[in-house]
């Protein structure tokens, strides 16, 4: 793992915070549903006959930081990842969704999203741009829990050089805990570089998370961001060590 080594860090005070009915905080709970990317597969222009596509448009899949190999135990959360994985919960909108959160009384989105072309795997990364209304927040929800024990570590590359994302909370919730762990304490820096970080998903259970009821597989949530500061996320997915 190039940032993160698979042991407990020590860390500045982590954030508990009670789920009830995925209720992430008090003033946070209202919910926006959004399109989440999912794996394009292979471009197929085949219905072109007299269009002739630039190369450059159609730019190769990166195998990114640690490629999938066939029999390995991988599994894809449905969101910010587009390679190969041995097990996949798609995002279907109705009972797995991704969510822009928003604050309570706000109609405002607290960030936007766009699929950028830098990125360390697939063809493209997402690219938050928040819109600078103090806290930010989105993130993975599932309405029926799911038990992710057999599975160890999380992994999740992000990159800016923003001064504003010098603290960055992962978010982990099981059906009456939720723990929010700061990204920097698993190697990130906002210094325009890569991370590719390695979270233990035993630093969430310590803490309270139940991970054999897992409501909130991946949440990324911050304070105070000014408008259009934004980070790329890419490379997400779970992973069980032996």
């Amino acid at each position: 793992m190039n940032d993160a080594d698979l042991h407990r860090p020590a860390r500045r005070p982590h954030a508990r915070l009670g789920l009830g009915a995925l209720g992430f905080r008090a003033w946070a709970v209202a919910l926006v549903l959004i399109g989440c990317r999912a794996d394009p597969g292979d471009p197929d222009y085949s219905g072109q006959e007299d269009f002739e596509v630039a190369e450059s448009l159609v730019p190769d899949p990166l195998p990114g930081p640690d490629p999938w190999v066939e029999g390995e135990s991988r599994l894809s959360l449905g969101a910010f990842y587009e390679g190969g994985a041995s097990d996949v919960i798609p995002i279907d909108n109705q009972d797995t969704n991704y969510f822009i959160f928003v604050t309570e009384g706000a109609e405002a989105l607290t960030y936007s999203q766009v699929t950028d072309r830098e990125r360390v795997e697939g063809v493209q990364s997402d690219r938050l741009i928040h819109n600078g209304l103090g806290w930010w927040g989105g993130g993975i929800v599932w309405n029926t829990p799911r038990d992710l024990s057999g599975w160890s570590v999380l992994h999740v590359s992000v990159q800016t050089d923003a001064d504003a994302y010098a603290d960055i909370d992962l978010s982990v919730g099981s059906t009456d805990a939720e723990v929010a762990l700061p990204l920097a304490d698993y190697g990130w820096l906002n210094d325009g570089e890569w991370h590719h970080l390695a979270i233990p998903l035993a630093d969430f259970a310590e803490d309270g998370v139940d991970l054999r009821t897992i409501v909130l597989p991946f949440a990324l949530v911050g304070e105070s961001e000014p408008t259009g500061a934004a980070l790329r996320i890419d490379n997400l997915y779970l992973t069980s060590e032996p």
